[in-house]
């Protein structure tokens, strides 16, 4: 039941993004027929451009006709190529995924052995996370991408410049290419979620249930992992989750500092160009995802906190 609410408040989400994308794209100065024909055009091959692809009929008329063909699955085609805005993203979906899965991976097992870690060593440890946490959330990953690229790929040749493998070339070019925007953007995810499970694991570690089972005997193996991280993770899911979001923006500028042919490039590119339908497809597509995140993150909280799982029955 709580499922299919989060499922029919995700459609309405994209309904109102789609809107508010509309408008604002086509309300910013310029059109896409200003941009094919450049600064040199005349005014009157614009106007003429600007009728051929229906740009001069009202907002709302442009918006409808767009939305009818949407929800069969027709997205309609480049204002800038001609090229039908499906065939453009099932070109670009891949790369973007994969670059966000990767990453959430990653800054979500090095953030909670960190955490953990840091929680149960103390001392410098903690320290140590608590400081590079910090210093990682408030450098840009645009910036760790530019250093990654003047030291990986410049000076030291180990790792590509820029682009993308295809997974089907195999999984090594695949990864080598992926290597440099992955850390790129986990990097402030990883000290952030780090720091949040640090704080929430100390917590856990000093509470009563956990001395009980310390005094019964329990095995420290047992105590820390079956049910000091269980209850720990918890609290610090609404953190993670936040962070997770958070990624999409980041992903627009770490694929353009990489020139990675992803949703994020192309959804800039669009912009620019006043490109409505691909830049529509886009902001769809990342909005989408965030509606996934957080269904996946509600039924994570039922699955590790049975509470929860009795108030909803």
């Amino acid at each position: 039941m709580v499922l299919a609410r989060r499922a029919a408040m995700g459609i309405v989400v994209l309904l109102v993004v789609s809107v508010l994308t509309f408008t604002l794209v086509a309300l910013t100065p310029g059109n896409a027929a200003q941009s094919i024909l450049g600064s040199t055009a005349t005014p009157t091959a614009v106007a003429q451009l600007t009728k051929k692809l229906h740009l001069d009929e009202p907002l709302p008329v442009q918006y409808w006709s767009w939305l009818k063909g949407a929800l069969h699955g027709d997205f309609g085609t480049s204002l800038t190529t001609g090229e039908p805005v499906t065939h453009m993203m099932a070109s670009r979906w891949q790369p973007t995924l994969s670059l966000v899965f990767l990453s959430t991976l990653v800054s979500v097992v090095i953030g909670i052995f960190l955490g953990v870690v840091s929680a149960l060593r103390g001392g410098w440890v903690a320290r140590v996370v608590d400081i590079g946490g910090l210093v990682a959330f408030a450098v840009p990953g645009f910036l760790i991408g530019i250093i990654l690229i003047y030291a990986f790929a410049l000076k030291l040749g180990l790792l590509p410049l820029n682009g993308y493998a295809p997974l089907d070339e195999g999984v090594s070019p695949w990864l080598r290419t992926l290597v440099l925007p992955v850390v790129a953007l986990s990097f402030g995810m990883v000290g952030f979620i780090a720091k949040q499970v640090r704080q929430s694991m100390t917590d856990v570690m000093h509470s009563e249930f956990i001395f009980t089972y310390v005094t019964n005997g329990f095995s420290r193996r047992s105590v820390i992992y079956k049910h000091a991280l269980r209850n720990a993770i918890v609290p610090a899911m609404s953190y993670i989750g936040v962070q997770l979001v958070s990624v999409v923006g980041a992903t627009v500028l770490i694929e353009t500092v990489f020139a990675f042919p992803g949703v994020g490039s192309l959804a800039v590119s669009a912009a620019t160009q006043h490109d409505l339908p691909v830049a529509l497809a886009a902001v769809l597509f990342f909005t989408a995802y965030v509606i996934l995140v957080n269904i996946l993150m509600d039924i994570l909280y039922v699955v590790l906190n049975p509470k929860i799982r009795m108030a909803s029955s």
